[in-house]
């Protein structure tokens, strides 16, 4: 199995997310057919707030709130930039772009796994990622009582002199 292949077989998984098995990964799964829509995480070649901070050997806590504000100013500034070209494009839902800034300078939105190449083509994305996401299963509490005793429970509850 190559490299491609591991990474591609992580978006199947769900194992506990380590370094051999990412959140994200740059390479599409195999499975998903170019028209699905796919979550993409787009990160922005210009430093986020603690890669600037680090460039100035700060912490951000050192930075003053003029840097602060300033360099907000200009992530956010860059960012709107590349996601207009973005939306001019591919199709994006401006509404549900969802920013970052602080650890790193990117965003995410939903976009058809066919388009992915054409975003990474633009002026200003470094790499573009593919998120994983789970579904969370809910407990059916309804079916399980017999699982925790629960009968056996009422019946102790419904004896007893003890108002709960």
């Amino acid at each position: 199995m190559t490299s491609d292949e591991d990474k591609n077989s992580n978006l199947e998984t769900s194992a506990p997310i380590t370094e051999s098995n990412p959140v994200a990964t740059e390479t599409p799964s195999p499975t998903i057919p170019n028209e699905q829509c796919v979550r993409a995480i787009v990160e922005f070649a210009k430093a986020s707030m603690l890669d600037y901070a680090s460039q100035q050997q700060k912490t951000v806590a050192q930075l003053s709130q003029a840097e602060i504000e300033k360099k907000l100013r200009e992530i956010k500034e860059e960012q709107d930039k590349i996601l207009d070209e973005i939306s001019k494009t591919v199709a994006i839902d401006k509404e549900k772009v969802k920013r970052y800034n602080a650890i790193v300078n990117g965003a995410a939105f939903d976009v058809l796994a066919s388009e992915i190449e054409k975003i990474k083509s633009i002026t200003g994305v470094k790499k573009v990622y593919f998120s994983r996401e789970y579904v969370q299963a809910k407990p059916l509490l309804s079916s399980s009582g017999h699982l925790i005793g629960l009968s056996q429970l009422c019946v102790i509850w419904s004896q007893s002199s003890i108002l709960f």
